[in-house]
């Protein structure tokens, strides 16, 4: 029963972690590439319209935040889960991939980047899970996993606090 609960915080915590890395970069990359001032962000039709046009960079910035997220947040989940550690990193791995379909079905991604992120979500999720092993390799991944994740929180507070120089 231990072993239960323990996955279901891993699996929760790791889609955690992998929200927090995804809107960092999503509002870095809207900082970046703003939206025009008279489009609503509820408007699903718009956001279409507006998906079109947009420049590649942002489209290479949300690959980044979804593969980024996946890759730490099944590393998150596979350190907490113990035994089960690639169950539940696939698992965020899988979760991710269905709220990347569902972007799909509303339309508001464009079709390469949202076909090269389904594909890179779940190996992203693998390569997390593995190198969630308690090896050797342990701490210098985790020196890894944490440094770029200060590093996109700090991005992201920049972004928020209007501070574009720090970035």
């Amino acid at each position: 029963m231990r072993m239960l609960f323990r996955g279901i915080a891993a699996v929760l915590l790791g889609l955690l972690v992998a929200l927090l890395i995804n809107v960092s970069v999503g509002m870095l990359g809207n900082h970046l590439y703003p939206l025009p001032a008279d489009i609503d962000p509820s408007d699903t039709d718009a956001l279409r319209t507006i998906a079109a046009g947009r420049p590649v960079g942002w489209f290479l910035l949300w690959l980044l935040g979804a593969v980024a997220g996946a890759f730490e947040g099944s590393w998150l989940a596979g350190r907490i889960a113990g035994r089960a550690r690639m169950v539940c990193a696939m698992l965020v791995a899988a979760i991710l991939v269905a709220s990347g379909v569902t972007a799909i079905v509303r339309g508001t991604q464009l079709d390469r980047f949202s076909l090269a992120g389904l594909l890179l979500i779940p190996l992203a999720g693998y390569a997390g899970g593995t190198l969630a092993t308690p090896a050797l390799i342990a701490p210098v991944t985790w020196a890894a996993v944490t440094s770029l994740g200060i590093v996109l929180v700090i991005s992201s507070v920049a972004v928020v606090s209007g501070i574009s120089e720090v970035l």
